[in-house]
């Protein structure tokens, strides 16, 4: 009942540090979706280790209306994202058609002690017009001192299919996408339910179009905030 995340996104783990903040990867990059109308299924953990999972949506889903493949995501994943059972976590997923996009990842995070390490790469094709497609991929590391969670990350985006390139005057399309993301936060727990952070996000790149540079605005974004989970 109700809407979720489709197991492409589900794939990404706990590596979106920045995750429901002006940071989120969705703002690189594409496919992050969140669904209803559909049939999920997620395996038992196979050997205490691997899950097979998938989403299918129905039609009324189809947000290009100009193709009539079906529409569905695939991941299987290994390990443990919360890093009770084991000390790591992979995955791999598959995107047909979804939010008008055809695309695979790969995700990985690792715990060494106090510290966190995670990437993710994938690789974007955008349904209606082919030519438009590029790769994403984002490197982060994370250091508890204390209680107190220290972050950073670096993202690049040469499809730009995401958010915030076409918001910062990207063109679709273009040519030799270079779009860039640098992030550096922390964040504290007061209570199980109530989370402190504070973050400064900086977005920058440069498009080509007939053999023309531009450069994209860039954007600089200071954030402070209490969340609440319920």
């Amino acid at each position: 009942m109700g809407r979720n995340d489709t197991v492409f996104k589900q794939a990404e783990g706990n590596v979106d540090i920045f995750g429901n903040t002006n940071a989120d990867i969705d703002r690189l990059v594409s496919a992050q979706t969140r669904s209803a109308d559909g049939v999920w299924y997620y395996s038992p953990k196979i050997a205490g280790l691997v899950t097979l999972n998938a989403t299918y949506l129905f039609d009324d889903n189809d947000t290009t209306a100009k193709t009539s493949e079906s529409l569905y995501a695939l991941s299987a994943t290994l390990g443990d994202k919360g890093f009770k059972d084991q000390n790591y976590y992979a995955a791999v997923a598959y995107n047909k058609g979804i939010a008008g996009v055809d695309a695979y990842r790969l995700v990985g995070q690792a715990k060494f002690g106090q510290f966190k390490v995670g990437g993710l790469f994938q690789n974007s094709e955008d349904v209606v017009n082919s030519d438009i497609d590029g790769n994403t991929y984002f490197v982060n590391v994370s250091y508890d001192l204390n209680g107190v969670n220290l972050k950073a990350e670096y993202g690049v985006d040469e499809a730009g299919l995401g958010g915030a390139y076409t918001k910062l005057g990207g063109v679709k399309g273009a040519d030799d996408i270079n779009f860039q993301n640098f992030n550096i936060g922390a964040d504290y727990r007061l209570a199980k339910s109530t989370m402190v952070y504070g973050q400064y996000a900086m977005y920058r790149g440069d498009f080509t179009v007939a053999n023309a540079k531009t450069d994209l605005q860039d954007d600089n974004v200071f954030s402070v905030g209490v969340r609440y989970d319920f």
